[in-house]
């Protein structure tokens, strides 16, 4: 096979594939080895084959069927010495050889409905690879070990009751000899927690609760009124402390989600996990104090688990207002100093950036999507609040350049009616306390934002006419930025001017932020699909066919 020609397109059902960083594992550069493809989740690629000034002659050529059986496809493809993994929903994981073109080996977990709750979707972020083990952390709470060879299982170990509302959506993340993973399922009450797990036997070795017990300092906190910025929370402190103790056991079912991947720093040993909302979302007439660590930043000791710092952007969260987009490490200039920094673009609509050896605020951004009533009080009545729950950043994986200095982000400008309306907590229901609805009478957009956190300015902006996204954005060293919108457009715009360069309708739903690498010499960009896997390139010879992931 030559080196530019494989797969045979076929837009209608399949995963794109179009034609130094920070934390590089020991993985060829021209590979993507990590989902954030190096430690600091930055989603920034050194490749320049691709860039500004070519990018206008990128051409489908080559597609690979992965049905997802219209499950919403998250995953962001790890690629190695030519061979892609990739998981399909629900609790499906593959490997793709490059070479031939045909898979070489696919692995579907056998998964219990009847004891799997999930608040969002059978959604599957990715998988991890480390030496001769891929790593999967399943829709039930499970965490299992295949051989990279031949997909066959090695391991499985449950790390929580799935019929409590326990999930796992999150790709692991691989340090030494641990698998990390953190377990979703706030919406039903679970009691949060990140997991370490050995790499050889599955073990566990330390778990951190995102949920402090009364003997580890309680989630009440120091009952702020405000934001340290001094945003107005609007709560009223007396009633919730004369509430303390009728609700003394709330921190049981207090939520405290893991979404994303979390990003590792090797130098100071630090892992930094972003943590969700509270639960329930909205009636927080059940849930005195602050609530921690929910809504916040925490970085933890990688050898034994241990919280480090924390920060709370959100503290007694009425907005669900969670954590959700993956925490970036870089570095920031203030005044001419260079500090060590992890940045996280918010569903409030700013991007906070802090040092990430102390914790410290360093800025928060310009708000990069509107905001209205922004910390109001839900009501019974109702009331209409931007961002909403969907709205901001929410799952969207941002980019960060270190040649232009600006975190790349994908957002959504959604209000929503926040209405109360309380419920007792059941196991394995909803617990949501509430309802957030966004407005039939106001169009929601999307909006792809270029912002630096030296200054905290927004760079540039465009708007986008989707109303909803949970992709992400892929930055590179060949001054473009790609992402898709959901409706299966494809985008490059210039890394610095925002400028369109060149877009493609793909005509299926992308919700996976792409990922680019070189193949014998040619570099790619892969967008992942409802339908399956997207190739683009610069092509220069005929493709061949492929067959499909049952």
């Amino acid at each position: 096979m030559s080196k530019s020609s494989f797969f045979l397109i076929n837009l209608i059902t399949g995963f794109l594939f179009f034609t130094q960083n920070l934390y590089a594992v020991s993985f060829d550069a021209e590979d993507w080895p990590l989902t954030g493809r190096d430690y600091g989740n930055q989603r920034y690629s050194p490749l320049d084959q691709i860039n500004a000034d070519n990018v206008k002659n990128l051409k489908a050529v080559g597609f690979y069927p992965a049905n997802s059986k219209g499950a919403r496809q998250q995953t962001t493809p790890i690629v190695i010495d030519g061979v892609i993994y990739f998981t399909i929903p629900t609790n499906r994981a593959a490997a793709l050889d490059l070479n031939t073109g045909k898979t070489l080996w696919s692995y579907e977990y056998d998964l219990n409905w009847q004891e799997t709750a999930l608040c969002c979707g059978p959604l599957s972020r990715g998988l991890a690879v480390k030496g001769d083990k891929v790593f999967l952390a399943t829709l039930n709470a499970n965490v299992i070990a295949l051989d990279r060879k031949n997909g066959e299982k090695l391991w499985e170990t449950r790390a929580a009751n799935p019929a409590e509302g326990y999930s796992f959506t999150m790709a692991p993340q691989v340090v030494g000899n641990k698998v990390i993973v953190g377990s979703a399922g706030g919406e039903y009450g679970i009691r949060g927690f990140v997991d370490a797990y050995d790499v050889d036997t599955g073990e566990r070795l330390w778990r951190f609760w995102t949920i402090p017990s009364p003997e580890q300092g309680g989630w009440y906190g120091d009952w702020v009124e405000k934001t340290e910025l001094g945003d107005d929370l609007h709560r009223d402190i007396e009633k919730e402390k004369a509430n303390k103790e009728k609700y003394s056991d709330a921190w049981k079912t207090g939520g405290g989600s893991v979404w994303m991947t979390p990003a590792y720093d090797p130098d100071l040993g630090l892992l930094y996990v972003g943590v969700g909302n509270p639960s329930p979302n909205v009636d927080d007439s059940v849930r005195p104090g602050d609530n921690l660590y929910t809504n916040a930043i925490v970085a933890l000791d990688i050898n034994s688990g241990e919280l480090k710092w924390y920060y709370q952007i959100t503290p007694h969260d009425r907005w669900d207002y969670d954590v959700a987009s993956p925490l970036v490490l870089h570095d920031v200039l203030i005044n001419g100093k260079k500090i060590s920094a992890v940045s996280h673009a918010s569903k409030t609509g700013w991007l906070y950036t802090l040092d990430r050896k102390t914790g410290k605020l360093v800025n928060r951004s310009e708000n990069f999507v509107p905001q209205k009533n922004l910390f109001a009080n839900p009501t019974k009545e109702g009331v209409n609040i931007a961002p909403g729950a969907r709205g901001g950043a929410n799952w969207s994986a941002p980019s960060w350049s270190p040649i232009t200095r600006l975190f790349y982000v994908l957002a959504l400008h959604l209000p929503m009616d926040f209405t109360l309306v309380p419920a007792e907590h059941e196991p394995g229901v909803e617990y949501l306390g509430g309802e957030m609805i966004p407005r039939d009478d106001v169009q929601g957009y999307g909006l792809i934002s270029a912002i630096s956190p030296d200054t905290g300015k927004i760079v540039w902006q465009n708007k986008q006419d989707s109303w909803t996204w949970t992709g992400g954005t892929l930055s590179t060293a060949g001054n473009v930025v790609f992402y898709a919108e959901p409706t299966g457009v494809v985008h490059a715009v210039n890394a610095k001017t925002g400028k369109e360069l060149w877009e493609h309708n793909t005509k299926v739903n992308i919700d996976a932020p792409p990922v680019t690498f070189m193949y014998k010499g040619k570099q790619f960009v892969l967008f992942s699909s409802t339908k399956g896997l997207h190739f683009f390139a610069f092509p220069d010879e005929a493709p061949v066919e492929t067959k499909q992931v049952e």
